[in-house]
């Protein structure tokens, strides 16, 4: 709604997170692909250097609906090489965590 009134896809809180960090995060894909939909920049990291892919595996757990964000994520662009302030990058968060699957994808 906000978004169709006018408000930027890529604003960001005092954090540096977009909407789109938040939707990646709390595992939301439909919001994810209307916000990339209406022109969402996949390359804005945060003020510690973190990615939409990264905030996508901050999670516990990596079921079939993380499989399909990631997927979005990476078909819309995500780097998976891109690495956050302290040298992290997805492929580390998801290994570290036990993603099997994601780290395959990445």
């Amino acid at each position: 709604l906000l978004v169709e009134a006018g408000c930027p896809v890529d604003v960001q809180d005092w954090e540096g997170q977009t909407p789109l960090h938040i939707a990646a995060y709390s595992g939301f894909t439909a919001v994810t692909r209307f916000l990339l939909d209406r022109g969402a920049d996949i390359s804005y990291t945060d003020n510690h250097g973190v990615s939409v892919l990264h905030k996508c595996l901050q999670t516990h757990g990596f079921g079939k609906s993380r499989k399909e964000l990631l997927l979005l994520l990476l078909e819309a662009g995500a780097s998976a090489d891109i690495q956050d302030s302290e040298g992290e990058t997805p492929l580390h968060l998801a290994a570290s965590r036990g993603f099997k699957l994601a780290t395959r994808l990445l």
